[in-house]
């Protein structure tokens, strides 16, 4: 009888010994896989400085990146007028004069605290396609947006400015789940 439970406690004692060490593992390598968000939206500003996205496809890829630190846990309050000054270059200056630069940035802190609260995550963003108009002056940006709280589809509008292309607007529409299971099934 003490043998039997000798044996049991060792092998609960392994057990927990092999538990704790594969959560810490696993804690370690979700530590080193988070960004930082401060970093990574400086390195997104000068990349914007240095070297301008060439397509419409690399600036809605770009916007996708940035927007997606909005949806993180991590976003910071003190980070959101970095957020903001560099999500902004890559709007057209007609967008630009619909919202001031402080009104956008109480826009995108509430935003912010709303995903935070509710959980909201950005899951994943596809672009579907992309279409140019007008002597390819203009296009559109077909994106789908996986968030845990209901998918949607964005069409982006962009036009080539002076000073490369630019996001002049975008229409959201949600994602049924039929619409979402035939995508799937492609």
């Amino acid at each position: 009888m003490k043998k039997m439970l000798l044996v049991l406690f060792m092998i609960a004692l392994c057990a927990s010994f092999f538990f704790i060490v594969s959560n810490r593992k696993s804690d370690l390598s979700r530590e080193s896989r988070n960004i930082d968000i401060l970093s990574e939206l400086q390195k997104d500003r000068n990349n914007i400085a240095e070297n301008y996205p060439g397509s419409p496809k690399e600036l809605i890829e770009l916007h996708n990146k940035i927007m997606s630190y909005l949806y993180s846990q991590k976003m910071q309050d003190e980070y959101v007028d970095l957020y903001s000054d560099t999500i902004r270059n890559l709007y057209s200056e007609d967008i630009l004069s619909l919202n001031s630069k402080e009104s956008q940035a109480e826009t995108i802190l509430l935003e912010k605290e709303e995903n935070q609260i509710k959980m909201v995550k950005l899951l994943e963003s596809k672009i579907e396609e992309v279409i140019y108009l007008d002597n390819e002056n203009m296009a559109q940006v077909k994106v789908l947006y996986y968030i845990n709280s209901g998918d949607i589809t964005r069409i982006y509008s962009l036009e080539n400015t002076s000073e490369g292309w630019k996001i002049t607007g975008w229409n959201d529409s949600q994602i049924d789940s039929k619409e979402l299971e035939a995508y799937k099934d492609e």
